[in-house]
């Protein structure tokens, strides 16, 4: 369970991301890292040179790892689906 300085601190990150990195996020907690660019996702939900944008900018800011697709920090991942992604 994230402490309430990381819920701070996971805030200030979903703010600071843009709309194409958080849809980006949000294909990774539906799809389990796995299949991102699958016609489920794309392009119902972004296309794909901005979703290889936004998967880029995200392992440029160490929240998830390239071409595994999973987040660096579990807490993130676990604060992301209990209050963005419901």
């Amino acid at each position: 369970m994230p402490t309430s300085k990381e819920k701070e601190y996971f805030i200030a990150l979903w703010d600071n991301l843009t709309k194409n990195q958080k849809i980006a996020l949000k294909i990774i907690l539906l799809s389990g890292g796995e299949n991102i660019y699958s016609d489920e996702y794309v392009p119902e939900m972004i296309k794909a040179p901005s979703l290889q944008t936004a998967i880029k900018n995200l392992i440029k800011k160490d929240i998830t790892e390239k071409n595994i697709y999973y987040f660096q920090d579990p807490f993130f991942e676990f604060w992301l689906k209990k209050n963005i992604f419901l």
